[in-house]
């Protein structure tokens, strides 16, 4: 269980207790349902959670995750539509999709989606938004874009310092050693 007065893993921003707590017991139960191979019954559970929290977007985007998961990718497509018109910018919803069209190749989509979910996310959702960042430098390195890669990647170490990952990502790319041309590695 997370604590609860840890930052609400949704990345609203706010802790946990006044945020998603009253939702958790629901998603953990039907994820616990989906781990012991009842997927169905696990569907049931997150909608019966989801229709009596109609306000909460953020079990739908668990529900995409099961959807996915058991490999009903337009089914989770449509769980996250309907997330999405419950808060037009809610962050996770944006951030999954940018995923999902990263995985089929659509790299020009995914990072405008991370974008989106940059925009969605609450400043104080700092380990989300370093997450997205992150995101955001692979993209921007696979589509040939190192100055933006850079940006992105420097957003990322701002937001989450105390990550030994993101900082052997800047070094190895844009360090004395990087393969880029010294131009763009300063």
């Amino acid at each position: 269980m997370v604590d609860p007065y840890a930052s609400c893993p949704c990345g609203s921003g706010k802790k946990f207790r006044f945020c998603c707590q009253a939702i958790y017991p629901a998603i953990e139960r039907a994820f616990s349902q989906f781990r012991g191979g009842q997927q169905e019954a696990a569907l049931r559970t997150i909608d019966a959670a989801a229709a009596s929290n109609p306000g909460h977007p953020e079990i739908l985007i668990r529900k995409a995750m099961m959807l996915d998961a058991a490999g009903r990718r337009e089914d989770a497509e449509k769980a996250l539509d309907d997330a999405l018109a419950k808060a037009a910018n809610f962050g996770p919803a944006h951030f999954m999709r940018a995923r999902w069209r990263h995985q089929e190749g659509e790299f020009p989509g995914a990072a405008i989606l991370a974008r989106k979910a940059a925009d969605g996310y609450a400043l104080e959702a700092k380990e989300h938004l370093a997450d997205v960042h992150a995101f955001l430098f692979e993209i921007e390195m696979q589509l040939n874009r190192p100055l933006a890669a850079r940006a992105a990647l420097r957003m990322a170490m701002r937001l989450a310092p105390q990550e030994a990952t993101l900082k052997e990502a800047f070094e190895s790319t844009f360090g004395e050693n990087g393969r880029l041309p010294a131009c763009l590695r300063k």
